[in-house]
């Protein structure tokens, strides 16, 4: 078969063909364009994901605390936790586990929400180091950090600075924190609450050694909360605090879902409460609203009297 030069002309043109310069610089842009739309919906689709994760660890969290309380005759381990005998604030309460050195050798010591393992309600019998917490299952440890939170180095899963229970006491770090924090003080109790002046005596709180049973700022043994009595109050949130960094500026809230907070209630519901309803108009004469003023508090009391006020606030948050 004879092929014309025309015919071998026109397919020369054809093996030629393609994108010019102009058009690949034309469907950068437009791709450009894609991204810049749909990146901050991706964004929020990512973020309501974290917030419905972080609402379902609070929801696992009160169910087992239910548990708690059958077992504990009401008493639900709810509080804070004190670096030693002497009560120092009730800001502390992210605490779950501390190494207590007072022991030979140093031991761990369960404070808090961390009294759900020596129970039996998590990890498995024995354990590490007879925690009861097993190293190969970190999602037995998971359930206490906020997905926005795991790569916090103070309040993430297992970092440098928090090293889960398993680590503790190889590391230089003395405590196991987690990313959720507690009500420290009982509103139900007939004893004086802490003001703006001072410390009361509500506090639930556990010392990093000495005796096991919680104190109240004056250091007396203190009973733990009762279950029945919260009804349908606070007890557990997204960190409200934190000191201010970087990349935090006024606090952990912002670092983690911004806007607002989760809570957890006594009567095992969770919900979302954004922080115009919690932060904002603080009565205290400080700087900023109500979340930011927990974060630079410096006083003890100051900032004891304005996490009260945060979780009387959840209380009456719709």
């Amino acid at each position: 078969m004879r092929i014309t030069p025309a015919a071998r002309s026109s397919a020369r043109g054809h093996r030629r063909r393609g994108f010019t310069l102009v058009e690949l610089l034309v469907v950068i842009g437009i791709i450009a364009v894609l991204v810049a739309i749909l990146l901050p919906s991706l964004n929020k689709v990512r973020d309501s994901a974290k917030k419905t994760a972080c609402l379902a660890n609070l929801r696992s969290i009160g169910q087992l605390i239910q548990m708690y309380a059958i077992q504990a005759k009401g008493q639900i381990p709810i509080g804070c936790s004190s670096s030693t005998g002497t009560f120092n604030g009730a800001h502390a309460n992210y605490f779950i586990a501390r190494k207590d050195s007072s022991t030979s050798p140093a031991s761990v010591r369960f404070v808090g929400l961390g009294l759900l393992y020596p129970a039996g309600l998590l990890g498995r019998t024995g354990g590490v180091a007879g925690t009861g917490v097993n190293d190969s299952d970190a999602s037995e440890g998971l359930v206490f950090y906020c997905p926005s939170q795991v790569e916090d180095s103070e309040w993430g899963y297992d970092t440098t600075d928090n090293p889960w229970v398993t680590h503790m006491l190889a590391a230089a770090a003395g405590s196991t924190n987690t990313s959720y924090s507690s009500r420290s003080c009982d509103p139900t109790s007939p004893l004086p609450a802490t003001t703006v002046a001072g410390s009361g005596e509500q506090a639930i709180c556990w010392v990093a050694k000495g005796s096991y049973d919680p104190v109240n700022e004056k250091n007396v043994k203190a009973r733990m909360m009762s279950l029945s009595r919260m009804k349908s109050r606070a007890i557990l949130s997204d960190l409200p605090f934190g000191a201010p960094s970087a990349a935090a500026p006024q606090g952990r809230v912002v670092y983690g879902h911004k806007n607002g907070v989760n809570v957890l209630s006594a009567d095992g519901s969770a919900r979302w409460i954004p922080r115009s309803i919690i932060g904002e108009d603080n009565p205290d004469a400080g700087a900023g609203d109500l979340l930011a003023n927990i974060a630079i508090s410096s006083a003890n009391a100051s900032r004891i009297w304005n996490l009260e006020y945060f979780w009387k606030r959840c209380d009456e948050a719709p």
